[in-house]
């Protein structure tokens, strides 16, 4: 995080990636944007994120459930305000820290091995349907207009200047899709075309298909794909 050095902890690399989740609530469209991150120490974390039961803020509680669900660890709890400290541009200090209550939800864990994919989820995420990451256009207009021109992962530390592929775009799925723009465009000339949401799912009803990577990466066969990977 800009503004700390964790380097005393024996840092050496971090991966940073945003996630955006939202639900239709009787407010509207909520969106909750979060960070996963991956930290790298050459320590590793010890004793970092052992729970101490005296941590217990709003955060240990989960709607629906009984009791406390998470103790929190030092460390965690001193990132949580850091956290928040750094979220309203107050100045990370000492004093600052130990004058505050409650940060900003944090929680630190182990990476287990085989889970490090864990972190790099979709971008947009929530309760939508038939692969529409959006409920309509304005919901649309906002997430666009939020993620416009932003690093969605990004590296620091040792991990610094590694080009991260956001848009999973591996070498089968770009033939595949070669294959059917040569295609089309051997029967017609495109043109430029904007439509809302709306009409897009309006369209899809009606049976007119869109084609995506995303499609054509689902459409291939994963056996394939592994095959084609362990020739090269």
């Amino acid at each position: 995080v800009k503004g700390f050095d964790l380097s005393f902890l024996g840092w050496v690399g971090t991966v940073r990636a945003l996630e955006i989740t939202s639900k239709i609530t009787d407010k509207g469209i909520e969106y909750h944007p979060h960070l996963h991150c991956i930290y790298i120490f050459k320590k590793g974390l010890k004793g970092l994120t052992k729970p101490n039961l005296r941590n217990v803020n709003s955060f240990s509680f989960k709607e629906g459930k009984k009791g406390v669900q998470r103790f929190f660890s030092d460390f965690e709890i001193l990132l949580q305000k850091m956290w928040y400290l750094i979220y309203n541009g107050i100045k990370v200090t000492y004093d600052n820290i130990m004058d505050l209550k409650e940060g900003y939800s944090s929680t630190v864990d182990k990476c287990k091995p085989g889970k490090y994919h864990e972190v790099f989820k979709y971008v947009i995420k929530g309760t939508f349907k038939d692969s529409v990451f959006a409920y309509d256009y304005d919901s649309f207009r906002y997430l666009y207009d939020t993620l416009h021109g932003r690093h969605i992962i990004e590296g620091y530390g040792c991990l610094k200047g590694l080009k991260f592929d956001e848009d999973g775009e591996d070498d089968e799925v770009m033939v595949e899709y070669k294959k059917i723009v040569d295609e089309l465009m051997a029967h017609e000339k495109p043109f430029g075309c904007h439509e809302n949401v709306n009409d897009v799912l309006a369209n899809m009803g009606a049976g007119i298909t869109y084609i995506s990577k995303n499609k054509i990466a689902k459409q291939i066969p994963q056996k394939e794909k592994k095959s084609k990977r362990g020739k090269k």
